[in-house]
């Protein structure tokens, strides 16, 4: 009777515990809120969980909206270019006023917000991006080491690597002549990723995995499950939250971990010996490591870290950016004209394409900038601000994460004379555009390390390509795009291909 009596005071504190804790979470939501409430907002579908659903399904790609799109209707519904979205008890003010990107982005002592790096440094219990430049929570640490990477990517270098840049676009256009039959439709989502991994691992660190010639490559689907896997965190979707699947997800982290320590190991071996190494990207990871706090082992785990933040970003982006591209030129055959034009005029039969040939592509350069402006693969930037401001008539408490998207600013007519219309042209008539309006590689000094990189690729593989073939767009495929971190064609930029 005692034991059972204790029992009952237990449970009864239990459940007192359970409704203060209820109770104060429920009122932080209601306070924290309350600082924004002077800010337009949407409807919330939930009180607790704030537009998390309205922010799954975008991110799931339902109503053929995704997160960016979302933003674009949220704009247009507030008519604000200043509103809030709240996610549990987070609270972000989306910001698509130019002057504020300026003065917030150029801002130091605003930091990029840790909430949104959570499932990038560790995923499932697993590192998986730690302390790279993305995530370094560090600023002062973060700009030693991004000093030294800088170097890696500077043009005297990237000049060096326009053979294996050409050798990789070659094996990618040969294993495409395969299904070039006219009839056969070839997902160019699928193939673009493998190239831009095929580059980024070659050109980057020196490995060759195989992964063009092998279309089920184990590294390209193991690169791809932990990437979308950050998504699949963030969201805390039903997939999260299954045991199998974050296994999965943490067996491919290990993998790539694996294979970064491995190319690591070698490569710091070879420059203890004396040997001659390449100035690659990889060598000024081992140079920056320098820079890092810590014993050899964390110093080694941050170099890994900048492997797979390279690798991530150095093929994703890229892919999806040529993929778009391919789409939107097969709905605009005048410009697909004029680029097959001008890749005949400079490059001409040539099998090996030149930095100089490559800077000669200036309409390419203004097709691919209009791609981005419209859809751009990593459009949302945001930061914390340490201090009290105002906005368009808003006051900003300080500590507030303020985002920036560049998907929705592109489609403002203030900003974009004819926003929606794909003009590659408009980049060279300054009054069409407002400053501080695009920035598809991020804005200020933690702009991204590899836009030269990516742009040489993307205009070497696209010349290539228009070089060998000829594309029709498979009919019926929507344009509509879906978000797996970065913005990339939803139903895989479906093409017929005849060799030329």
């Amino acid at each position: 009777m005692v034991v059972g009596l204790i029992l009952s005071y237990i449970a009864v504190f239990i459940i007192v515990g359970l409704m203060i804790a209820f109770l104060a979470f429920t009122g932080y939501i209601y306070w924290n809120r309350r600082k924004y409430a002077h800010i337009p907002c949407v409807p919330m579908p939930s009180f607790y969980f704030g537009h998390m659903k309205l922010f799954n399904k975008a991110i799931h790609g339902e109503d053929d909206l995704c997160i960016d799109a979302l933003m674009f209707e949220w704009y247009k519904k507030t008519g604000s270019l200043v509103y809030c979205m709240h996610v549990l008890h987070v609270s972000i003010v989306i910001i698509l006023e130019p002057k504020a990107l300026k003065a917030i982005m150029l801002d130091k002592r605003n930091p990029k917000p840790p909430e949104f790096h959570v499932f990038l440094r560790n995923l499932f219990g697993q590192r998986l991006m730690g302390r790279g430049l993305l995530t370094e929570p560090n600023n002062e640490e973060w700009h030693k080491r991004r000093v030294i990477l800088n170097k890696a990517f500077h043009r005297r270098f990237l000049k060096d690597f326009m053979d294996p840049f050409n050798a990789s676009t070659e094996l990618f256009l040969d294993k495409l002549s395969e299904k070039a039959d006219g009839k056969t439709p070839i997902s160019m989502v699928e193939h673009l990723n493998r190239v831009t991994l095929d580059v980024i691992s070659k050109v980057a660190f020196d490995l060759d995995l195989g992964i063009i010639e092998d279309e089920n490559s184990f590294f390209n689907q193991t690169v791809l499950i932990a990437f979308e896997a950050a998504l699949e965190g963030s969201s805390m979707s039903s997939k999260s939250w299954n045991s199998s699947y974050k296994e999965e997800v943490r067996r491919a982290i290990r993998t790539i971990r694996e294979t970064g320590r491995e190319c690591l190991s070698k490569r710091i071996d070879e420059m203890n010996s004396g040997k001659e190494v390449q100035e690659d990207i990889l060598t000024y990871i081992i140079k920056s490591s320098q820079e890092v706090k810590g014993d050899d082992r964390e110093k080694m785990e941050v170099m890994i870290d900048e492997f797979i933040l390279f690798f991530f970003a150095g093929q994703e982006t890229t892919a999806n950016l040529l993929s778009f591209t391919v789409l939107v030129l097969g709905q605009h055959p005048k410009i697909l004209k004029r680029l097959r034009e001008e890749v005949k005029t400079v490059v001409g039969d040539r099998v090996n394409i030149t930095f100089d040939d490559i800077n000669r592509l200036e309409y390419m350069n203004l097709v691919l900038k209009e791609t981005l402006r419209l859809w751009g693969p990593a459009s949302g930037i945001a930061r914390k601000v340490t201090y009290d401001c105002n906005i368009a008539g808003y006051k900003i408490p300080a500590g507030t994460i303020c985002q920036f998207n560049g998907y929705a600013m592109a489609r403002i007519e203030e900003y974009f004379q004819n926003a929606e219309k794909f003009d590659p042209e408009r980049f060279k008539r300054e009054e069409d555009m407002t400053p501080h309006t695009y920035f598809p590689f991020s804005f200020g000094p933690k702009s991204c390390i590899g836009q030269q990189f990516a742009m040489i690729e993307a205009r070497l593989v696209l010349s290539k390509f228009l070089q060998r073939f000829k594309f029709e767009l498979v009919p019926g495929q929507k344009f509509t795009v879906i978000q797996k971190i970065t913005l990339k064609p939803k139903e895989g930029c479906m093409v017929y291909l005849t060799a030329k």
